[in-house]
């Protein structure tokens, strides 16, 4: 697969100082049909806390690729790092057009496949989970031990499934902040249908790879697959903010297959959102004013952008100076 955008880093696509377009992940999205009960998946299971929330009935859907106006309720989810500090998990709530639901991927699916999270003793969550849930709360459908490598190296972990059918991986390993006092977010993790095109294409964004390209044989079980499974595996970060990765995955046994879904209201992980100093038009699109309702910010200019494979990749105009990472 040959791509067009970003170009390559002499090109337009990146600025004067060499530096990539993005410099801080803001946020990952999931599509819910149920934004309270996510929450309190969330909360319950990881500790997040909402710390913003954008309520709108009437907004112009049509930079969503959606004809007429759309009704969300959109929650902003931060680990125990807060705001600025952290990306936060954005829950979004479809009330019209209604969330369009689709069924759970198979791991091997091309496009965004599982949200990451670091926790201090995956024993300690396993058991609690594995609990009888009480009546009327929420629980995860699957839990399953086992995880696909990250940054490289196989760790001990843990598979969840949230209630839009989304794959948590839940990460015991060594912490840029350890001891970390709860989860903390950690990875977003992408099949891909060529490693090699979507890795120009995240690195002109601004991603640095963090371990080089591996392909390896592994047991089937870290990812749910019977027999043993073949994979190309990649880890990138932003030089910025560091403390996330983008997991990239080409799936060689089985071979990875379909595509990412392109309804803005389809159901689960959907997009990831990178903040840019400036935002401008690239790739045929136009940036745009996204109104958020009850918010401090009022709004921010986004530009809505896919990678080789169609996955949707938000660049939105804020400064590095808004955000407080730490490596």
């Amino acid at each position: 697969m040959t791509t067009t955008w970003p170009p390559q880093p002499d090109g337009p696509g990146r600025s004067a100082g060499g530096t990539g377009l993005a410099h801080g992940v803001l946020h990952c999205n999931i599509n819910t049909g149920d934004v309270s009960a996510a929450h309190d998946f969330y909360a319950g299971l990881l500790g997040l806390n909402r710390r913003m929330r954008s309520q709108s009935s009437d907004a112009d859907g049509t930079a969503l690729g959606i004809e007429g106006t759309t009704d969300t309720d959109a929650w902003f989810l931060y680990d125990w790092r807060g705001p600025r500090v952290a990306a936060a998990l954005e829950l979004v709530q479809w009330n019209d057009p209604a969330l369009a639901d689709r069924p759970p991927p198979e791991p091997w699916r091309t496009g965004l496949s599982a949200l990451g999270y670091y926790v201090p003793d995956v024993s300690v969550v396993e058991r609690r989970l594995r609990e009888p849930a009480p009546p009327g709360s929420a629980h995860p459908g699957t839990v399953r031990s086992g995880a696909l490598p990250h940054r490289g190296a196989s760790t001990h972990g843990l598979r969840v499934t949230d209630l839009d059918g989304v794959t948590v991986e839940l990460v015991e390993a060594p912490h840029p902040y350890d001891p970390a006092p709860g989860a903390t977010l950690s990875h977003l993790r992408i099949n891909c249908s060529d490693l090699g095109d979507s890795l120009a294409w995240y690195t002109a964004l601004g991603f640095t790879p963090l371990v080089a390209r591996s392909r390896v044989t592994l047991p089937g079980d870290v990812a749910g697959v019977e027999g043993e499974i073949e994979v190309s595996l990649a880890s990138l970060a932003l030089p910025r903010d560091r403390s996330f990765t983008l997991e990239l995955v080409q799936w060689h046994r089985p071979t990875g297959t379909g595509t990412p879904p392109q309804a803005a209201n389809s159901q689960g992980l959907y997009r990831i959102a990178l903040a840019s100093e400036h935002v401008t038009a690239r790739q045929g699109a136009e940036p745009v004013w996204i109104p958020m309702a009850g918010t401090p910010l009022g709004g921010l200019t986004v530009l809505f952008l896919k990678d080789p494979d169609g996955v949707v990749v938000e660049l939105v105009e804020r400064p590095a100076s808004a955000l407080a990472r730490r490596d």
